[in-house]
């Protein structure tokens, strides 16, 4: 197991129509961590999710701030803006999301650029690099990339990686995804692909980027699902229905598609390999 499986829960389920995302660990929660709902949910019926904490101030905008303005306000001028939450205590019988924009489309991460589907598909299909919250681009499924001309890059694979079906994750899924980004024009990030002219498997564990003209932003972008990782042999079994609720996606991330009962929830459990 690589450090980029992060394993909190055993399954995530997001439940459809202001949808909740559960996530369940098979296992006990701890007799210390414990959860509660209010007497009343949110206006649709749903339990709501609250954080302990005072909230943080994006603070005022007018140039000349009144009194009222600048006055001390303990609810929310003392707290620090938080970018990521604390690490977990122990294991979580189950998490539940309320996916407040409704069901998702789709599981599929080429058509995947709004809130609630990024949402689930975060927990499942992982991308060659990956943004820090300080706004930097580490490694993920590629572990280093190197630049030896204006019009190549070249990206070097990390080892050992599997989909959910056991399958390694190879240089030719990784070109495939990347060439399905570049040639599919309804895909959402076709469009940062547009100085692309080809993208091969050059090695077993490297793939490399030809360019039509230079682009020093296209690397970073790979953070994003401009580079995403999919099974080539699942997306060439499903070229129409990826994603769809009767068949779902096969990717490498922490946690794998299960089930999907539309208008009622998305089901993912947790992936350990």
């Amino acid at each position: 197991m690589t450090p980029r499986k992060i394993r909190a829960t055993r399954a995530i389920t997001v439940a459809a129509a202001a949808l909740l995302l559960v996530a369940c660990s098979g296992k006990a929660a701890p007799t210390t961590a414990t959860t509660s709902a209010p007497e009343s949910g949110n206006a649709a019926g749903f339990p709501t999710a609250t954080i302990d904490g005072p909230a943080a101030s994006l603070g005022s905008r007018s140039q000349t701030p009144s009194s009222a303005e600048t006055a001390p306000n303990p609810d929310v001028d003392t707290a620090p803006l938080l970018t990521t939450t604390p690490p977990a205590k122990g294991p979580l019988d189950k998490v539940t999301w309320n996916l407040w924009e409704g069901e998702p489309n789709t599981v599929d991460p080429y058509h995947s650029a709004d809130d609630k589907e990024n949402t689930v598909n975060s927990n499942m299909c992982e991308t060659l690099l990956a943004i820090q919250p300080d706004f930097s681009i580490k490694p993920n499924l590629a572990t280093s990339w190197d630049n030896p001309d204006p019009l190549t890059w070249i990206l070097h694979l990390r080892s050992g990686v599997t989909f959910w079906d056991g399958t390694a994750m190879t240089a030719a899924d990784v070109a495939y995804s990347m060439e399905k980004n570049r040639t599919d024009t309804t895909s959402f990030y076709n469009y940062l692909y547009g100085r692309v002219a080809s993208v091969t498997a050059s090695a077993p564990d490297q793939v490399t980027i030809k360019l039509r003209k230079p682009d020093y932003l296209f690397i970073d972008e790979l953070a994003d699902y401009a580079g995403v990782v999919v099974s080539k042999a699942f997306y060439q079994a499903h070229p129409t229905t990826a994603g769809t609720p009767d068949v779902g996606v096969l990717c490498t991330g922490p946690f794998k598609f299960k089930s999907w009962t539309k208008g009622d929830n998305i089901t993912l459990e947790r992936y350990d390999n």
